[in-house]
């Protein structure tokens, strides 16, 4: 009984260490906005940040900003902005799997002098 006991005690304390180990980690990515994007049968978020990657090449990611968002009021067209969340795949009918960032957070680039 006390083998039973044990293993099933190690079976949950694996889990959880599973559990959270596996958390994904939000990031941040810090460029310019662009909103009001459309696409044919509505493939986008409609907004698209774009930034230098750590090779110092510029990319686009789509942001996708929900009522959760803080910040959101900066999501403006052209601004520089930080954004904080988790980068998900997002499948779309005509574009296939694309990546995104769903903000948790967006400030203001204080780096940038306008």
């Amino acid at each position: 009984m006390k083998l039973v006991l044990f293993i099933f005690l190690s079976l949950v304390a694996l889990n959880t260490v599973a559990a959270q180990s596996s958390a994904p980690t939000p990031t941040t990515l810090t460029g310019v906005l662009h909103t009001g994007i459309l696409a044919i049968g509505g493939d986008t978020t409609g907004r698209v940040l774009d930034y230098n990657n750590p090779q110092g090449q510029k990319k686009p990611i789509e942001v996708e900003i929900t009522t959760q968002t803080v910040g959101a009021v900066l999501a403006t067209d052209g601004a520089h902005v930080s954004v904080t969340g988790l980068i998900m795949v997002h499948h779309y009918i005509e574009r296939g799997d694309m990546p995104r960032i769903v903000a948790s957070g967006i400030k203001a680039d204080t780096s940038v002098k306008r």
